[in-house]
């Protein structure tokens, strides 16, 4: 099975990004067809040492062969003692 992504960023203004990623699954073999999840992520910088990040994927896809897609949301906080 193969994963393609195309991925999408803007900024929202100085201290924020958002993303979006179109995946399609292709698997190996004759006679199947490609599916299609989500994904997106958001970024948040409030101040220059600290990075907040939420990233879900999966989201909104079908169920692809009747095998679900596991939805995952992930969270994620950066330092940066330098900027401090």
């Amino acid at each position: 099975m193969f994963t393609y992504t195309v991925p999408v960023g803007v900024p929202l203004g100085e201290h924020a990004a958002l993303g979006l990623g179109l995946d399609v699954i292709d698997p190996v073999g004759v006679g199947r067809g490609a599916a299609v999840a989500w994904s997106a992520g958001l970024l948040l910088r409030p101040v220059r040492a600290l990075s907040v990040g939420l990233a879900g994927t999966n989201l909104g896809g079908p169920a692809p062969y009747g095998v679900a897609l596991p939805r995952l949301l992930t969270l994620g906080i950066g330092l940066r003692p330098a900027q401090l």
